[in-house]
């Protein structure tokens, strides 16, 4: 592979120049397809492949099946990066301050867009479509570690907590696969409700009931999270957001066959926003 090649010159990058090395190399789909993992377990959120590891990078190949989302979360010792998709992939990035975490944008990646990772970088990847998709993954330290993107933090927004793994970027990790937490983290109200949304879609498309399960369908049961959201809706773009959220959310209750009667009126008073109170 010509990419290896060219990453095998020298130690340090910067992200853009990964960026290039992609757009040079001019990868395409059926070069990746035998590490290709769509019939990963339904309780991860994707599936993972390791096609190459150097002294000071590592390429990943990652299948997203329809609705696979992985969790917020960075990259450990990454320094570099960049990751080009083979479908239209959700992209959701995030902002830390304080251990408050909130969304910084959405958007939807065209096929064969390439972005790029840096050691700030703190963001969410999924498959909104139907369709299996497929993305390669270059990450890179000029540091000598054993896992590139070793000790890598996720945003465990529903405990409260980041936590630090070695593995894949997953929602409700088991205990034995998290080799540190810090407490303390707290959420937006439109990041907390993308969360909870995020975890009945999880526990959809698995047919898997995790231990967070309870805490998820709960959160939409009661009016009390709308207070936390309804001083922003004098924004419109606010309020559309929450709408969106909160319709993912309504179709995932009733498809997993819990009550909807709190989210549903909730929305039916957001559409008559001039009646809302």
């Amino acid at each position: 592979m010509a990419l290896v090649q060219e990453l095998d010159q020298k130690k340090s990058f910067i992200p853009a120049e990964i960026v290039s090395l992609l757009h040079a190399s001019n990868i395409q789909l059926d070069e990746l397809k035998q590490w290709e993992r769509f019939d990963h377990n339904p309780s991860e959120g994707y599936g993972r492949a390791v096609v190459h590891q150097g002294e000071h990078y590592e390429i990943m190949v990652m299948s997203w099946a329809p609705s696979d989302y992985s969790a917020a979360h960075n990259h450990g010792h990454a320094n570099w990066g960049a990751v080009k998709v083979f479908g239209s992939l959700e992209h959701i990035s995030y902002k830390l301050e304080n251990n408050l975490i909130s969304i910084s944008e959405k958007e939807r990646l065209d096929p064969n867009t390439i972005i790029a990772i840096n050691e700030k970088l703190i963001h969410q990847m999924g498959n909104p479509s139907a369709e299996n998709i497929l993305s390669l993954h270059v990450y890179g330290t000029p540091k000598k570690v054993d896992y590139i993107t070793g000790e890598s933090s996720l945003y465990e927004i529903g405990k409260h907590e980041i936590q630090f793994t070695n593995g894949g970027a997953f929602y409700d990790l088991p205990n034995n696969e998290i080799l540190e937490r810090q407490p303390s983290l707290t959420a937006d109200p439109l990041t907390e409700i993308h969360h909870y949304t995020q975890l009945l879609n999880l526990y959809h498309k698995s047919n898997f009931r995790g231990p967070q399960y309870n805490k998820a369908v709960s959160f939409f049961q009661s009016r009390s999270f709308e207070n936390k959201f309804s001083f922003e809706l004098d924004l419109d773009s606010k309020r559309v957001l929450y709408l969106i959220e909160l319709k993912k959310a309504q179709e995932l209750l009733k498809l997993l066959k819990e009550p909807t009667k709190i989210i549903s009126d909730i929305l039916g008073e957001l559409n008559d926003f001039e009646n809302y109170s």
